[in-house]
C-alpha cells in the first residue's frame, strides 16, 4: 500500500505541473503573437520598403498622370488597419492591373512588375484604332457634330474619337448588342464593349477586304437586323449583304454580277457611278438598281 500511494503523489504533481506548462503556454502564445504582429506591422511601415515611385511604361495617348492617379487608389490604406498597402512586399499587384482595365477600355494590358525596394513599374497596351463606331442611326452625310467612337480590329470600343476628315476610318452604325470587354468595366455601353460578337465583326471586315480588292472604297457600314448589313461606298452606292449566305457566295454573286452586260464593275466602283444599290442577299440572284 504505501508504494501505491507513492506513485499516485507522484502522478499527480506531474499532472499539476504538466497542467501549469499547458497554461503558460497558452497565456505566452497570444503574447507572443501581438509581439510578432506588432513587430511586423512596424517593420512594415518602414520608408525603405514603401512604393514611393510608380514608372508608367507604354503610355501614348493615355497620360502617365491618370494611369498613377489610378494605381495610386489601391496603393492607399492598410490591411487590417496594420499593414500600409503601400509595402513593397504585400502591395496589391493583381487589383492593381484589374482596376487600370476596368477605368480605362483603351488599355488592352497592364502589368505591374516590382522595380526596387521604392518603386513598381507599370507597363501597359493601349489598343488600336482601326474603326469607328457613329451610333445606333447611320448618318448618310458627313454631319460634323456626330459623336464617333474609336474601335479596334476585333470591334471592341474604347474611347471617344477625335475629329476626322472623311474617310480616315470606316465607319459602324447600329446597336451595341456585343459583351463587355471585361466583367469589372465601371463604364455603360458603348465603352469597353464589343460593337458586335467577335466573328460577326470580322466577317464584316473581311467583306470589307474584299470590296476594297475589288477597286471600291467602303465608308460606312450599318446593321439593318436579322443578318442584313449595308455596305456605303465612297461614291454613294450601297451593297446589301446577309451574313447567312456566307463569305464566299456573296463575293462569287457579286463578281459574277459585275461581269454581265447589265452590271459592269465600274458601276460598282467608278467616282460618277449611276449605280444606287447592288443587293446580294439572296441565294444565286443580285438585285440592283441605277438612280
Amino acid at each position: 500500500m504505501f508504494f501505491k500511494r507513492g506513485r499516485v503523489v507522484r502522478s499527480s504533481q506531474k499532472t499539476r505541473e504538466r497542467r501549469k506548462m499547458f497554461l503558460l503556454r497558452l497565456l505566452f502564445l497570444p503574447v507572443l503573437l501581438v509581439v510578432l504582429v506588432g513587430l511586423s506591422a512596424f517593420l512594415a511601415h518602414r520608408q525603405e520598403v514603401l512604393i514611393q515611385d510608380i514608372v508608367i511604361e507604354g503610355a501614348s495617348a493615355m497620360t502617365e498622370a491618370d494611369i498613377r492617379s489610378a494605381v495610386e487608389g489601391p496603393l492607399s490604406g492598410t490591411y487590417l488597419r496594420l499593414f500600409p498597402r503601400a509595402n513593397i512586399f504585400i502591395y496589391p499587384k493583381k487589383v492593381i492591373e484589374g482596376s487600370l482595365l476596368d477605368e480605362f477600355p483603351l488599355l488592352e494590358s497592364a502589368e505591374v512588375h516590382f522595380k526596387n525596394f521604392h518603386a513598381i513599374s507599370v507597363v501597359v497596351a493601349e489598343r488600336q484604332p482601326s474603326y469607328l463606331w457613329c451610333g445606333e442611326v447611320l448618318l448618310w452625310d458627313d454631319v460634323e457634330a456626330k459623336e464617333c467612337f474609336l474601335a479596334n480590329a476585333d470591334g471592341v470600343i474604347f474611347t471617344n474619337a477625335p475629329s476626322f476628315s472623311g474617310g480616315v476610318y470606316l465607319e459602324f452604325y447600329g446597336p451595341v448588342v456585343g459583351v463587355s470587354v471585361r466583367e469589372g468595366n465601371i463604364h455603360a455601353a458603348p465603352l469597353g464593349f464589343y460593337f458586335l460578337p467577335v466573328d460577326d465583326f470580322h466577317f464584316l471586315t473581311a467583306f470589307n477586304d474584299n470590296l476594297k480588292g475589288l477597286g471600291a472604297t467602303p465608308r460606312k457600314v450599318s446593321v439593318m437586323g436579322d443578318g442584313d448589313y449595308s455596305f456605303i461606298l465612297a461614291n454613294g452606292v450601297a451593297v446589301l449583304i446577309n451574313q447567312k449566305q456566307g463569305l464566299d457566295a456573296l463575293l462569287g454573286n457579286l463578281e459574277v454580277a459585275l461581269e454581265t452586260d447589265q452590271l459592269a464593275k465600274e458601276d460598282l466602283v467608278g467616282e460618277s457611278s449611276r449605280l444606287e444599290y447592288a443587293d446580294i442577299r439572296f441565294k444565286n440572284k443580285v438585285l440592283y438598281k441605277f438612280k
